[in-house]
């Protein structure tokens, strides 16, 4: 009975290391390419890129080469600041980049900033849904929503909440259900 247990255990072993070697771990820094290795934020898209947000510039990675984004003044497509602060994907593929500066619409197809919104500086706090849908908090309590038909912001009111400085974060859970934190209290 000890020799059918040590098998089983040995067979349980041998049938979690391939999955424990299938996962391809490797760090990358700023002697790899990383525009700086002090990294904010990470985000994988849904083409399996990584997108590094640091403090000097937006990095993609695909894995082997790393291709590093930062905002040009003589270029109207390029990001809104250094600083990048979030990164998501909406339902129609875009990457919407949370910079110090502003929120900047990134295609991906076509390789550019296609919209910048500097209302959303820092301290607003960006969030997708299950739907890819967009929705900003702002440092005041406003909540917006992105309109994919009109391209635009527009504000959605909060039941029950006066506008109030101190709001910190917008979380949405697996069911679509908003958490709001202010000063560490859940709204």
């Amino acid at each position: 009975m000890n020799h059918l247990r040590t098998i089983i255990l040995l067979l349980s072993l041998i049938g979690i290391f391939p999955q424990l070697n299938a996962y391809n771990i490797r760090q990358i820094n700023s002697r790899d390419g990383l525009s700086n290795s002090a990294v904010i934020c990470l985000f994988q898209d849904t083409g399996r890129s990584l997108w590094i947000g640091t403090y000097d510039g937006l990095n993609k990675y695909n894995g082997t080469d790393i291709r590093i984004y930062k905002p040009d003044i003589n270029n109207k497509h390029s990001l809104s600041g250094n600083v990048i602060r979030r990164i998501v994907e909406s339902k129609d593929g875009y990457l919407w980049i949370m910079t110090k500066w502003g929120l900047d619409r990134y295609s991906k197809r076509k390789d550019r900033v296609e919209a910048h919104f500097d209302e959303f500086k820092e301290g607003c706090s960006m969030v997708c849904d299950n739907e890819g849908n967009i929705f900003i908090l702002t440092p005041t309590g406003s909540l917006y929503s992105y309109d994919f038909d009109s391209n635009r912001f527009n504000e959605v009111s909060i039941p029950d909440s006066k506008p109030y400085k101190g709001w910190f974060s917008l979380i949405i859970d697996s069911g679509n259900k908003f958490w709001i934190t202010n000063n560490g209290m859940i709204k």
